[in-house]
């Protein structure tokens, strides 16, 4: 009875251990003189260039306006930025245990200090490295250059306002 088991045990071993060496089908060689398969397949590497293209994203900086632990005023503060400027988009973020808003889509750190030079004036803003939209719409003349006309502020832009 002993050997019945043993043997019914030594057969579930060895399927169980030589099956997924069977399970693999085996690779080739790479071609002589490369190291690497994606080096002689054409497609591949075009592939990575148009995902790089169409990448929604790329390293940049935007202006910090708040950063708090309480939702209800990074909410105000985003809505209050939105009315002020319809044509600077603006995006929250949660941080564990802070919210921050974050305005605008720079290339450069000097693009992005025109506008915090402003900012600064009415929020507590700094700028900060972040990752940003690369389709940026065109800067809408006047919105925030001078601070003495407010009538230029508020007025509507034909940028996109979706947020």
């Amino acid at each position: 009875m002993i050997v019945k088991y043993a043997f019914l045990i030594l057969a579930f071993l060895t399927v169980f251990f030589t099956g997924p060496v069977f399970a693999q089908a085996p690779q080739q060689p790479p071609p002589s003189g490369s190291s690497n398969f994606m080096d002689e397949d054409p497609d591949e590497t075009e592939t990575v260039r148009i995902k790089r293209k169409v990448s929604s994203v790329t390293k940049g900086y935007r202006i910090q306006i708040y950063s708090g632990p309480d939702r209800e005023v990074a909410k105000a503060t985003k809505i209050s930025f939105m009315k002020r400027f319809p044509s600077i988009r603006s995006y929250i973020s949660y941080e564990v245990p802070y919210y921050k808003i974050k305005v605008g889509d720079f290339k450069s750190r000097r693009d992005a200090h025109e506008l915090y030079r402003y900012l600064s004036q009415t929020y507590t803003s700094m700028v900060v490295p972040s990752l940003i939209n690369n389709k940026i719409p065109p800067k809408v003349p006047g919105t925030y250059n001078n601070p003495d006309s407010p009538d230029q502020e508020a007025s509507p832009s034909p940028a996109d306002t979706s947020r």
